[in-house]
């Protein structure tokens, strides 16, 4: 029991620190993916004007 229960708490301290890890790098890919995003949009916008 005592092995299982250390194991518990050893899954579940990963799992946080790699939600932490997630979050974060997810906020600083999002962030690039935004700035290509909006580019795109404002591509598409200025081709459909020309149109």
């Amino acid at each position: 029991m005592k092995w299982f229960m250390i194991g518990v708490v050893i899954i579940i301290v990963v799992f946080t620190a790699a939600e932490i890890v997630d979050v974060f790098l997810l906020h600083r890919i999002r962030k690039k993916e935004r700035e290509k995003f909006e580019e795109e949009l404002k591509n598409m916008k200025t081709k459909k004007k020309k149109k």
